[in-house]
């Protein structure tokens, strides 16, 4: 691949990239994920990508594992057992009006990204997309994806800067499969359809 291709370097800090940290929650402190717990336990965090115009909670079986998130927001990890749990998301101040609720399934050992996005029928909804990384990398090589939580019916490649595509048609709620790149600095374009 072309090495003069440039790709900005990753923010130094949330506030750089535009994402804001989460809240605090009030949950338990720290969480070192390790083979023992692995057994057991997975873990989860939350992205607002939904254009919301008021401060949302999320809470796992009645649990506030996220609060006052607004659009842009994205949490750190926390852990979650194996199993099936309720995913809530609600107004954060006033009546505790319930936005979306459906259970979802988590995995020991598996990292998840809850995405909360706009819906066409129901105003929001929930993504569960899963974090973990891929696998036999070649040397000298990193994995990366993309996905599209923009807008309902939005759909979009992703290009190198020579116009030559890395990913095709991405319709909305999707993410793509991993890709491997030599390492480098590469400049990606997002072209609409």
């Amino acid at each position: 691949m072309p090495e003069n291709n440039t790709l900005p370097p990753f923010p130094l800090s949330p506030e750089d990239s535009g994402i804001l940290p989460e809240a605090e929650t009030g949950l338990a402190g720290s969480w070192a994920f390790s083979s023992e717990n692995s057994l057991s336990h997975g873990e989860v965090r939350f992205l607002a990508a939904a254009s919301t115009p008021f401060p949302i909670t999320i809470s796992i079986d009645n649990i506030i594992y996220a609060e006052t998130f607004v659009f842009g927001t994205i949490g750190n990890y926390t852990p979650v057992s194996d199993g099936f749990h309720n995913v809530s998301v609600f107004y954060t101040s006033g009546p505790r009006i319930t936005l979306f609720e459906k259970m979802f399934p988590f995995k020991a050992g598996e990292q998840v990204t809850m995405v909360i996005l706009d819906s066409e029928s129901s105003g929001i909804t929930v993504s569960q997309i899963s974090d973990m990384a891929c696998r036999n990398i070649s040397g000298n090589c990193g994995c990366f994806r993309t996905a599209n939580m923009a807008f309902p019916g939005s759909l979009f490649d992703i290009l190198l800067q020579t116009g030559e595509p890395v990913f095709r048609d991405i319709a909305y709620n999707t993410v793509t499969p991993y890709k491997q790149a030599e390492e480098g600095n590469w400049t990606f374009l997002v072209s609409s359809l």
